[in-house]
């Protein structure tokens, strides 16, 4: 009963950061003239991706070894949240977020 409790505590923390997500994501569209078709996929490319090689890089892990894995997945995240704040409109958010998502799953996160 503890482990289940410990779990549903993890699941309450990790709400108030995607709340703070989606407020701003209102802000982020309006200064990049950008529609609401862009935030959807801003939001949901980054998920997509993590879905999409979940368990591709599990065997990539296996294969190649997961700390080798994990730091390739941190270059690539902190890459992609670079390009994503220079990015200057939404199709270019979107397409960087797809790449941030990438890493994001890659090292574990």
């Amino acid at each position: 009963m503890d482990s289940f409790n410990g779990c549903q505590c993890g699941n309450f923390h990790g709400e108030p950061g995607r709340q703070y997500r989606d407020n701003r994501t209102a802000t982020i569209l309006a200064h990049l003239h950008a529609s609401i078709v862009h935030g959807i996929w801003i939001i949901t490319g980054y998920t997509l991706m993590m879905v999409i090689l979940f368990v591709l890089l599990g065997r990539l892990g296996d294969l190649y070894g997961r700390v080798r894995l994990f730091n390739l997945g941190f270059v690539i995240f902190t890459l992609g949240s670079l390009l994503c704040a220079i990015s200057r409109n939404g199709d270019q958010l979107v397409i960087f977020r797809f790449f941030k998502g990438q890493g994001s799953i890659t090292d574990g996160q």
